[in-house]
C-alpha cells in the first residue's frame, strides 16, 4: 500500500472543493426566480412593463393581473402576431381598436386594454382571463412590481401607504367600491332588456339573462280558458232559451231566440279573437318604445350622472371631505339600486297581469253577455291597457328627465335627477293604474252586474204573471 505525499493530499482536496462549489452553482442558479433572468430578446423587461401599465392607469390588483395577462397572452413581446390574426402585448384582433396599428405599441395597447376592461375590472373578453391561464404568472407579478418600484403592500385594495388614517379611508373607500360594483353593475344588466325590450305573447319576455319567461305556454291556457268559457256560455244560453220557451208556454211571454243566437255568436268571436287584441295592444306598446328609443338612448349609461356614481379609485381618497362624498355618491346609488330593484319587481308583476288578463279574457267577454256586465268589461279593459302601456309610460318618463338636463355635467344635483327619475318612473304608472283600474270599480262592477241580471225586468214580470196564473188556477 503506497502511502500519498504532502504534495499529492492538498490536490485532492482542491478538487472535492471546486466539485462542491460548482454544484451549489448550479443549485442556486436553478432555484433563481425568472423574473431576475434577463428578458427575452424583444420582449418587455418585467420592470419596465410594471411601470407602463402602471403608468397608463392600472392599480392594485388591476395591476397584478394585466401583467399576468400580458405574459399569459404574448410573453410580454409587442410584436407577438397569433395564427387567427390577433396582435401585440394584449392579442387584439384586428378591427378591435379604431387604429390596427396601435396594437403593436405597447403603451397604446396598454391604454385600449385599459379602456375595454374597465379600469381593469372586467376581463372576460382575454381567453386567458376565462381560462384561468393567467393566474400562472401570479408569483412573476409581484416580483415585477418590486423590480419596478410599485409598491404592492396591500395590494387588494390599492393602499399607497400603511398611514393608519389613509388605511380607514381606503379600506372604507374599498368597501364602498365594492358594494357599487355590487348593486349598480349587477342591477344595470335588468335594464335594457326589462325597460327597453320587446313583449311576445308567441314567443319569450326577458327581464336579464336570469330571467327569460317562455310564453308559448300561454297560447294554450288562454285556449282552455276559451274552451271552458265558451262551453259555459253555451250552456247559458241552452238554460235561457229554455226557460224563455217555458214561460211562453205557460203565459204566451214572447221571446226572441234568433237575438240570443246572434248575442251568442258575436261574443265567442269576440272571445277568440280576445288573444290577437291583446298582442296586437302588445305590438303598439313595443311600437311606441322603439320611437322614443330612436330618439333617446334608453339605457342608464347614457346618463353621465349615473356613470359618475362609481368609484373609479378608491385609493385616492386620503381626506375627510373626500371620503364623505364618496360616502354621498354610495348612499344616492344605493338607492338607485333599491328602486332599480323595485321596478323589476313592477315589471315582472306587470308580465304576471298580462298572463292573468290574457287567460281571464274568455269569460270576462263571455260574461258581458249579461245584463249589467257592461261595468266588469270596462274594468278588464282599462287594467289591460294601463298593464300593457306601462312600459311606454316608463320611457317616456325617462325621455323627458333626458330632455330636462340629466345628462349634463357630473354632480351631485344631476345624480339626484336620476334618483327622481326612477322614482316618478315607479309613481306614474301607479296613479295610471288608479286612474284607470281602480279595484273599487271591479267590485261596484260584479254588484251591478249581479243586481241587474237578478232584477232582469222581463224576467221579472214574466215571473209574475206566472205566479199570478198559478195562485188564480
Amino acid at each position: 500500500m503506497t502511502v500519498p505525499t504532502a504534495s499529492e493530499r492538498p490536490v485532492r482536496i482542491q478538487r472535492a472543493t471546486v466539485a462542491f462549489l460548482a454544484a451549489m452553482v448550479l443549485l442556486f442558479s436553478m432555484a433563481a426566480p425568472a423574473s431576475a433572468a434577463a428578458a427575452p430578446p424583444g420582449t418587455i423587461p418585467d420592470a419596465a412593463l410594471a411601470k407602463m401599465l402602471a403608468g397608463v392607469g392600472f392599480s392594485g390588483d388591476a395591476l397584478v393581473t394585466a401583467l399576468e395577462i400580458v405574459w399569459a397572452e404574448s410573453g410580454a413581446n409587442p410584436r407577438a402576431l397569433n395564427p387567427s390574426g390577433a396582435r401585440g402585448i394584449f392579442q387584439f384582433m384586428p378591427n378591435t381598436l379604431a387604429d390596427d396599428n396601435c396594437a403593436y405599441d405597447p403603451v397604446c395597447a396598454s391604454q385600449a386594454a385599459y379602456r375595454i376592461s374597465k379600469a381593469g375590472t372586467d376581463w372576460h373578453k382575454w381567453e386567458t382571463f376565462t381560462t384561468g391561464v393567467y393566474a400562472r404568472y401570479r408569483s412573476r407579478a409581484l416580483a415585477a412590481l418590486s423590480l419596478g418600484g410599485v409598491d404592492a403592500n396591500l395590494i387588494h385594495v390599492g393602499l399607497t401607504s400603511l398611514d393608519p388614517q389613509k388605511v380607514v379611508y381606503q379600506a372604507i373607500a374599498g368597501l364602498l367600491y365594492s358594494m357599487d360594483r355590487l348593486v349598480l353593475t349587477e342591477i344595470e344588466k335588468l335594464w335594457t332588456p326589462m325597460v327597453t325590450g320587446t313583449d311576445d305573447l308567441n314567443g319569450s319576455t326577458s327581464l336579464g339573462s336570469a330571467l327569460v319567461v317562455d310564453n308559448s305556454h300561454l297560447r294554450n291556457m288562454w285556449g282552455i280558458s276559451l274552451a271552458i268559457a265558451t262551453g259555459s256560455l253555451l250552456v247559458m244560453l241552452f238554460i235561457l232559451s229554455a226557460v224563455l220557451w217555458m214561460l211562453r208556454s205557460a203565459i204566451g211571454v214572447r221571446h226572441d231566440t234568433a237575438r240570443n243566437l246572434v248575442y251568442f255568436f258575436a261574443t265567442v268571436i269576440l272571445m277568440a279573437g280576445s288573444f290577437f287584441l291583446v298582442t296586437q295592444l302588445i305590438a303598439v306598446d313595443n311600437a311606441l318604445v322603439s320611437a322614443i328609443n330612436g330618439q333617446v338612448t334608453i339605457e342608464l349609461r347614457a346618463l353621465p350622472a349615473y356613470q359618475n356614481l362609481g368609484l373609479k379609485d378608491p385609493s385616492t381618497i386620503q381626506e375627510v371631505d373626500q371620503l364623505l362624498q364618496a360616502i354621498s355618491l354610495f348612499l344616492v346609488g344605493l338607492f338607485i339600486g333599491l328602486e332599480l330593484i323595485f321596478l323589476f319587481v313592477i315589471y315582472f308583476i306587470r308580465l304576471i297581469l298580462i298572463w292573468v288578463l290574457v287567460v281571464l279574457a274568455p269569460f270576462v267577454l263571455a260574461v258581458g253577455i249579461l245584463p249589467g256586465a257592461r261595468g266588469m268589461v270596462i274594468y278588464w279593459s282599462r287594467l289591460l291597457i294601463a298593464t300593457v302601456l306601462l312600459k311606454f309610460v316608463n320611457v317616456l318618463v325617462f325621455m323627458t328627465f333626458v330632455l330636462m338636463g340629466a345628462t349634463s355635467a357630473a354632480g351631485l344635483f344631476n345624480e339626484l335627477l336620476v334618483l327622481t327619475m326612477l322614482l316618478f318612473m315607479i309613481l306614474v304608472p301607479g296613479l295610471l293604474f288608479r286612474a284607470m283600474a281602480e279595484p273599487h270599480l271591479a267590485i261596484a262592477s260584479a254588484q251591478e252586474t249581479w243586481s241587474r241580471t237578478t232584477n232582469y225586468a222581463p224576467l221579472r214580470a214574466a215571473g209574475g204573471q206566472l205566479l199570478s196564473r198559478l195562485r188564480r188556477s
